[in-house]
This record gives C-alpha cells, sequence and structure tokens, in this order.
C-alpha cells in the first residue's frame, strides 16, 4: 500500500484515525530510522484528525527526514506564520536543522540563533549557539 493510499483511506475501512490510535502508532515505530515515510504517513493522518501547530512540526521534520530536506522547511514556514509557533524555539530549531540539511548554513545559521535567543532552557542555549559557533568556523574554514 502506497503512502497516498494509506491517508486517501476512508476511516470506515479497516483499522482507525483516531488519534489515540495514531499516536500509539508514532510512539511505536518513532525509534526505527527505517521507518521515516510510514512515520510522515501517520503524522499526515494525524494532522487530518487531531490537527495542531506541533503535529504539523512533527510532521514537517518526518517528511523533511523521509522525502528530503527540502519539503519540511515549506511547511514550517507556513508555522511561522502562527504567532505562538513564531514565540516557539522549536519550530526556528527545527527549520535550521532542515535548512542546514538542504545546505543553506546562512539560514541555518539564522534560525539556531533565534531559537536559542527564545529558549528558556540553559543546556538548550548552549546547545543551539554550538550550532552557530559550527556553522561560523566551518564558513570561516571553507
Amino acid at each position: 500500500m502506497s503512502r497516498s493510499d494509506l491517508v486517501a483511506r476512508p476511516a470506515d475501512q479497516e483499522g482507525t484515525d483516531s488519534d489515540d490510535t495514531l499516536r500509539l502508532l508514532l510512539v511505536c515505530c518513532h525509534p526505527s530510522l527505517r521507518r521515516l515515510s510510514q512515520i510522515a504517513v501517520l503524522y499526515e493522518m494525524l494532522e487530518r484528525v487531531a490537527p495542531g501547530p506541533i503535529v504539523t512540526l512533527n510532521r514537517a521534520v518526518a517528511v523533511g527526514m523521509a522525502d528530503g530536506p527540502e519539503r519540511g522547511p515549506a511547511m514550517i514556514t507556513e508555522l511561522l506564520d502562527d504567532p505562538a509557533m513564531a514565540r516557539h524555539h522549536r519550530t526556528h530549531a527545527v527549520w535550521a536543522h532542515l535548512m542546514e540539511l538542504t545546505g543553506d548554513t546562512t539560514s541555518a545559521r539564522a534560525g539556531y540563533a533565534r531559537a536559542a535567543q527564545l529558549t528558556a532552557s540553559v543546556p538548550e542555549q548552549r546547545y543551539l549557539n554550538e550550532r552557530v559557533r559550527r556553522l561560523d568556523r566551518d564558513r570561516q574554514s571553507g
């Protein structure tokens, strides 16, 4: 069964589209990197039955990792129109990571820096600022 078949499947067919079932499936298969396309499908289904910005953010990661990093940032850019998500450090950190994977290190640097400004967690600030410094070092040595 293809990804589009799974997403288009009516809810009355075998299985269920309940958000609890989909969340359980995500928890069960999430640790396996071999199943990124399945994770992307599950997040797409979850977004249909329990839409929300965090579900969309998680879907953007899964799609970006399964289908190529260039697919994820467009989904996140839409989230940045939501003031609450624009203030959320994870939105910027995820966008930065996907931009880095596409090779756009200038945008990635800006995203990591913004995420570091927004988080209240000192360990996360250190991690994100280290990503900024690494990109700066790579730019200077390259």
